[in-house]
């Protein structure tokens, strides 16, 4: 593989896809931090937090509304989805294939409601929306060595994604990207993985890390929380080389990989400058 080209694409100029892929997360930040003031606002009100607009000799009482409501809502809108199997579906290729595809919605089912906390994972996807009317939910399939792949559902925070806003859709939006917050002893597992870059992984482990898990507004919290205790002299010190912190970009978008002029959906992994999968 050439230094210049992206591993197993002969046709993509490393330096243009990064260049590409960079500009495109870029221009998402206005909208991403637009919704990241509104999410801690929206927060605060469920948690009942001050906004800091308390006038000096009046009452300080805080309305509990909107905890009294999500708290009361969350379960009886968890209760169909826990309780039903009718929790995925898969649409046969013809006539002839609709009983794999009914025995395979019996496996999927199986693994999502079996093999993982579906209660919670429900839970926190319905949470998240009757708090910040979003919520999202990533599904992949994890491959495992000698073993079927299976599905894995994962609720995913909302500061974590990132989209074009200016779409009326999330689902319209021609780019996606989501934020994964991962230590450097994770990145070292990856290496030797199918589909991974060791060298681009290898030249980030030797770049400087995040102390924080969270670059969003989560972050704000966890740095507060860490300031006091090294205030109050409980011995906190600097993170070590294992669990320093890398926020991935999972960069979700279509592309011309083959220079067919067919653009097809692509998923680049990439952070700091290095491209880790493509």
């Amino acid at each position: 593989m050439s230094e210049d080209t992206v591993k197993g694409f002969d046709k993509l100029k490393l330096g243009d896809v990064m260049a590409s892929l960079d500009s495109e997360y870029n221009s998402l930040d206005g909208g991403y931090q637009n919704g990241a003031t509104k999410r801690e606002r929206d927060y605060k009100i469920y948690a009942m937090k001050p906004m800091g607009q308390d006038i000096q000799g009046r009452s300080k009482t805080i309305d509990s509304t909107t905890f009294d409501k999500v708290e009361w809502l969350t379960p009886n809108l968890v209760r169909p989805f826990v309780e039903s199997d009718e929790v995925i579906e898969v649409e046969p290729e013809d006539e002839g294939s609709y009983v794999a595809s009914q025995y395979m919605r019996e496996i999927l089912t199986y693994q999502l409601k079996r093999s993982q906390s579906w209660y919670d994972i429900v839970h926190s996807s319905v949470k998240g929306a009757l708090i910040w009317g979003q919520s999202y939910a990533k599904l992949h399939f994890e491959k495992r060595s000698g073993l079927p792949d299976i599905v894995r559902v994962e609720p995913v925070h909302p500061s974590e994604i990132r989209y074009d806003t200016d779409c009326d859709d999330f689902y319209k939006s021609s780019v996606v990207v989501h934020d994964v917050s991962v230590t450097a002893s994770d990145l070292k597992e990856m290496v030797g993985k199918p589909g991974m870059n060791d060298e681009a992984i290898k030249e980030l482990l030797s770049m400087r890390g995040n102390d924080y898990k969270y670059l969003n507004e989560r972050g704000a919290e966890q740095r507060e929380r860490e300031n006091s205790r090294m205030y109050m002299g409980n011995g906190v010190s600097q993170f070590d080389e294992e669990n320093k912190y890398f926020v991935l970009h999972e960069h979700y978008r279509n592309m011309d990989v083959d220079g067919s002029g067919v653009s097809i959906p692509v998923i680049a992994t990439y952070a700091q400058g290095q491209l880790i999968k493509f």
